[in-house]
C-alpha cells in the first residue's frame, strides 16, 4: 500500500499478487483486503464484493483468532519500523497481547524481544511514554529472546535470537550492577556471538549483527564476516558497519606505526617515551592491544562503546580522545547518550589514498545511497572520516546535510546535534589553514560560523539535557562544543565582549560554578560591562543555583546602582534573590531579615492598593474589616485558618495572635482577625496599610 501512496500503481499489483499467491492456503486478510482496495481502485466493484465476501468467510472460520492475531502482528511490525518512541510503544502492547494468546508462535516472541531491546536506543528512551528503565526493557527483552533461542525448532530464528542477545548484552553492562551475568544466563558476548553464527552460518543478518559486535574483539574476523554477509545479501546497515570496521583498522594501522617509529633505538640506553615521537594530539599514547586477543568486556566498552544497530555516532576514531574528555567509569550512562562525550574533538590523521581508508568511504557511499539518502548517521560517519582526512569542505557538506535535513525532534537528534559541532570544528579548522587561499575577512567569516554552530550543539544539548534524566543528573560538562568555545574564549583577549560571550556559554551549559569568577573578571574591567541584561541573568541565575544567596543580594544591590533595564526576569530574579535572602537571613539574623521583608511586601501591596499614608505607626486597628473605610476597587487578602490538633476556640485564638505578630514584625503588615464562635474559623484580613491607617 506505501507503493500505492508513492503512485507506483503498477508496482504495488506486482507485490500484492506475490504476497496472494504466498498465502493462498492461508488466506491472510490483509493481503486480501488489500486486493480488495485496488480492485475497487480499478473500478472492479463486483471483484472486489467477491474478495471482501471472501474476508468474511476467513474470520468466521476456524482459524479467525489466529488469522486476526497474524494481522495485528504485521501492524506491530509497521509501527516498530517506524521507530519512534511513541510506535515503538504501541508496538510492544500490540505484540504483547499476541504473545500472551499464542505463547507457543516464537516469531512473534522474537519481535517482540527486538521491539523491546530497540526501546533502549538512546533516541527513543527518552520519549517512551511508559517511562520504563532501559534495564528493565533489557531484561524483557533477554527473557522472551532466550525462549526463542532454546526452544524455537527454526534455526535460524535460533540463531537469530542468539544475534540479538549478544548486541543487548554488548551495552548492557552500564545499566546492571551485578544482574548482568544473571540476565544472559552466565554467557559472555562471545559465546552468544558463537552460537548464532553456529546456527544460521548462511544468513545474511545473523552476520551482519554479529560481525560488528565481534568487531570489538577481533577487528580482522569481524571484517571477514561482515564482507561475507555482504557477499550474500547487499544492506545499508552492513555496509555501514563494515565501513566502521575500515576506519577502525586504518586507524590502528596508523597508531601501529607511529609507536614504531617513537620506540626506543637498540644503540641508545635512554629511556623513550611512547609517543615521544608523535605529534601532539592531546592524547595519552598507548601501545595498541593485539586484535587478535578477545579483551574484556567491560575494558571494550569502556574504550568503544558498541553499538548495533543503533547507528552510533561514536568516535570512529575513538582511540584518540583529549585528556578532558576522559570519564571515569562511574559516569558511564546509556551508551547511545555517551555518543555525546566521545563526539571526537581531535583524531587521528588519516591519508585518503590508504586502502582500508578508500573502502571505509565507499562503504559509507553505498550505505547512504542505498537508504536514498536517508541515513544519517553513515553520513555522520562518513563526515568524520574526511575530517580527519583533511578533508575539511567535504566533511562540512555531510555534516550540513544532515542539519539541513534532519530536525531535532526524529529519531536522530543526537547525530542532529553532533553534526552542528563537527561542522563548527570542521569551519574553525578551515580557517586556521595557512595554506587554503581565503582573506582575512573569510576567515573571520568562518570562525563566526563556526562559533554559530558550536553554541548551536550546546543549546540543543541543554535542551536535550531538560528531556532526558540521565543527562539532566550527569555532570554539565559533557559536551565537547562547549569545551572548545570556553578554551576558544579562555584564550582570547580580555575584552569584555569575549567574557561576556563566556558567560553566556557557561549559562547555556549549565556550568553555574564557573561564572562567578568570571563575573568578578568582567567588573575588574569596568563597571559599566554589568550593565547587560544578559550577563546580568546569567550572574543571578549561578548564585541561585549555588545557593549563594548572600553573595546574589549583594550583586542584585549593585546592578540596582546601574542604568541597566529592568526586564521581567532580571526582576523576577532579583524577587527571587531576596526571598531566599532573607529566608536565610530569618535563621540567624532577625533584623537584618526585616530589613528585606518589610520593604518587599509593603512594596507590593502599596504596587497594589495604592500609595500609603507617611505614617510610620498604627494607632487603632479594628477588629473588624467592616469598620474600616473600602471603595469598590479595594481587595483585601483573606486567609483562614484552622487547627487540626487542638480545633477550640482558644487554641485557634492564640495561634492567630501569634501569626498576627510575625506578620506585622517580619513583613510589616498589619492585619485584623474576625471570628466565626459556630465554625471556629478564624478569618485574618491582610489590609492594605493607607486602610489600616484609615
Amino acid at each position: 500500500m506505501i507503493e500505492h501512496r508513492l503512485d507506483n500503481v503498477a508496482k504495488a499489483r506486482e507485490l500484492n499478487q506475490r504476497v496472494l499467491k504466498l498465502t493462498e492456503q492461508t488466506n491472510n486478510i490483509t493481503s486480501l483486503l488489500n486486493h480488495a482496495f485496488l480492485l475497487r481502485d480499478d473500478g472492479k466493484n463486483t471483484e472486489a464484493e467477491k474478495c471482501l465476501n471472501k474476508v468474511d468467510l476467513v474470520k468466521k472460520g476456524p482459524n479467525a483468532k489466529f488469522q486476526n492475531m497474524e494481522c495485528k502482528a504485521e501492524l506491530a511490525y509497521s509501527y516498530s519500523r517506524l521507530g519512534t518512541a511513541k510506535y515503538i510503544s504501541k508496538a510492544i502492547g500490540i505484540y504483547k497481547d499476541i504473545v500472551d494468546a499464542f505463547p507457543n508462535e516464537f516469531t512473534w516472541k522474537y519481535s517482540l524481544g527486538l521491539t523491546h531491546r530497540r526501546a533502549v536506543h538512546g533516541n527513543i528512551s527518552t520519549s517512551m511514554p511508559s517511562r520504563q528503565p532501559a534495564a528493565k526493557h533489557i531484561e524483557i527483552a533477554a527473557k522472551y529472546l532466550f525462549d526463542v533461542a532454546l526452544n524455537c525448532p527454526e534455526a535460524c530464528l535460533r540463531g537469530r535470537a542468539y544475534s540479538q542477545l549478544a548486541v543487548m548484552m554488548n551495552y548492557s553492562e552500564p545499566f546492571f550492577v551485578n544482574d548482568s551475568r544473571r540476565i544472559f544466563r552466565e554467557k559472555t558476548v562471545l559465546e552468544l556471538i558463537d552460537e548464532a553464527v553456529r546456527h544460521s552460518p548462511e544468513d545474511a543478518w545473523t552476520l551482519s549483527e554479529t560481525g560488528f559486535i565481534l568487531s570489538f574483539y577481533d577487528l580482522d574476523k569481524a571484517i571477514v564476516q561482515l564482507e561475507k554477509s555482504l557477499g550474500l545479501k547487499k544492506h545499508a546497515l552492513t555496509f555501514h558497519q563494515l565501513g566502521k570496521c575500515y576506519v577502525r583498522k586504518a586507524n590502528s594501522l596508523v597508531k601501529e606505526r607511529s609507536w614504531k617509529c617513537s620506540a626506543p633505538s637498540q644503540t641508545t640506553r635512554s629511556r623513550a617515551t611512547h609517543n615521544a615521537s608523535l605529534p601532539n594530539f592531546g592524547a595519552t599514547f598507548q601501545k595498541p592491544k593485539s586484535l587478535n586477543v578477545p579483551i574484556s568486556r567491560t575494558t571494550h566498552y569502556r574504550q568503544n562503546c558498541g553499538q548495533h544497530r543503533k547507528y552510533s555516532m561514536q568516535n570512529d576514531n575513538t582511540s584518540v580522545n583529549c585528556n578532558s574528555n576522559r570519564q571515569k567509569r562511574t559516569n558511564i550512562w546509556n551508551p547511545h547518550n555517551k555518543r555525546l562525550l566521545t563526539c571526537p574533538l581531535k583524531m587521528l590523521p588519516l591519508k585518503r589514498e590508504d586502502d582500508y581508508v578508500t573502502k571505509a568511504i565507499d562503504c559509507f557511499k553505498e550505505s547512504i545511497q542505498m537508504s536514498w539518502e536517508n541515513n544519517y548517521p553513515a553520513m555522520y560517519s562518513l563526515g568524520l572520516t574526511l575530517r580527519a582526512c583533511g578533508k575539511y569542505q567535504e566533511a562540512t557538506e555531510a555534516f550540513n546535510k544532515i542539519i539541513n535535513r534532519c530536525r531535532l525532534e526524529s529519531n536522530h537528534f543526537i547525530t542532529f546535534i553532533c553534526s552542528f559541532e563537527q561542522c563548527g570544528l570542521c569551519m574553525m579548522e578551515m580557517a586556521k589553514q595557512e595554506d587554503m587561499e581565503l582573506s582575512v575577512e573569510e576567515k573571520t567569516k568562518l570562525f563566526k560560523k563556526s562559533e554559530k554552530n558550536l553554541l548551536k550543539a550546546v543549546s540543543l544539548a541543554v535542551t536535550l539535557a531538560t528531556k532526558d534524566p540521565e543527562i539532566k543528573n550527569h555532570t554539565q560538562n559533557i559536551w565537547n562544543s562547549f569545551r572548545t568555545l570556553e578554551e576558544k574564549y579562555r584564550i582570547s583577549d580580555d575584552s569584555p565582549e569575549i567574557i561576556k560571550k563566556l558567560i553566556i556559554l557557561l549559562q547555556r551549559a549549565g556550568q553555574y560554578e564557573k561564572i562567578p569568577p568570571v563575573i568578578k573578571q568582567l567588573k575588574s574591567l569596568n563597571d559599566s560591562d554589568i550593565a547587560d541584561p544578559k550577563v546580568v541573568e546569567a550572574a543571578l541565575e549561578s548564585y541561585l543555583a549555588l545557593k549563594d544567596f548572600e553573595s546574589a543580594m549583594t550583586f542584585a544591590s549593585m546592578v540596582m546602582t546601574t542604568s541597566v533595564p529592568m526586564t521581567e526576569s532580571i526582576n523576577l530574579l532579583i524577587l527571587k534573590t531576596r526571598l531566599f535572602t532573607a529566608e536565610l537571613r530569618l535563621r540567624s539574623d532577625i533584623a537584618s531579615a526585616k530589613l528585606i521583608f518589610q520593604p518587599l511586601f509593603l512594596s507590593l501591596y502599596s504596587e497594589q492598593h495604592g500609595p500609603h499614608s507617611d505614617s510610620s505607626t498604627v494607632e487603632s486597628i479594628s477588629s473588624d474589616v467592616s469598620n474600616a473605610p473600602k471603595s469598590e476597587e479595594t481587595t483585601v487578602d483573606v486567609l483562614i485558618l484552622w487547627d487540626e490538633e487542638s480545633p477550640n476556640q482558644e487554641s485557634i485564638e492564640n495561634k492567630v495572635r501569634t501569626l498576627q505578630r510575625c506578620l506585622k514584625d517580619v513583613f510589616g503588615l498589619e492585619s485584623s482577625a474576625n471570628l466565626e464562635v459556630g465554625n471556629l474559623f478564624i478569618y485574618i484580613n491582610i489590609l492594605p496599610l493607607d486602610l489600616l491607617l484609615a
